[in-house]
């Protein structure tokens, strides 16, 4: 008693590689991108979001959760949920508020010190210490 061959698969036909590839051309390194290191510790996530504020990127993470529970919630018509769901997503949005108003008013504040903003003029290091 013989058992049936097992059934193979098909190999798949391979793609023609042009005469002037190289494995950096191949690679996709004539991307602006590609010609940066990744680091070894890259996430999708930490890629994704490299260069951006953490806190706004934390905040944009936060309110795309609520989004989606959001959605299953309506689907499911779990109206109690809804509700609290967007009391969440409105605590969300004015703490974000408040962190920039902050953010923007200590930037005001970093300004005025770096142009020497004080009432007197100068800044203040003794230069009238001649008079």
């Amino acid at each position: 008693a013989q058992r049936p061959a097992a059934p193979t698969r098909p190999t798949p036909p391979e793609r023609p590689v042009p005469a002037d590839a190289t494995p950096e051309r191949v690679r996709g390194a004539e991307q602006p991108d590609a010609q940066r290191p990744i680091p070894a510790d890259a996430t999708p996530a930490r890629v994704r979001n490299a260069g951006q504020d953490p806190e706004e990127v934390e905040h944009r993470d936060k309110l795309a959760r609520l989004r989606r529970l959001r959605e299953l919630a309506v689907a499911k018509g779990q109206n109690e949920r809804i509700a609290a769901i967007d009391e969440l997503m409105r605590k969300e949005q004015d703490k974000h508020a408040r962190r920039r108003a902050k953010a923007a008013e200590q930037g005001e504040m970093r300004g005025e010190a770096a142009r020497g903003g004080n009432e007197r003029g100068g800044n203040g290091r003794g230069q009238d210490k001649d008079k």
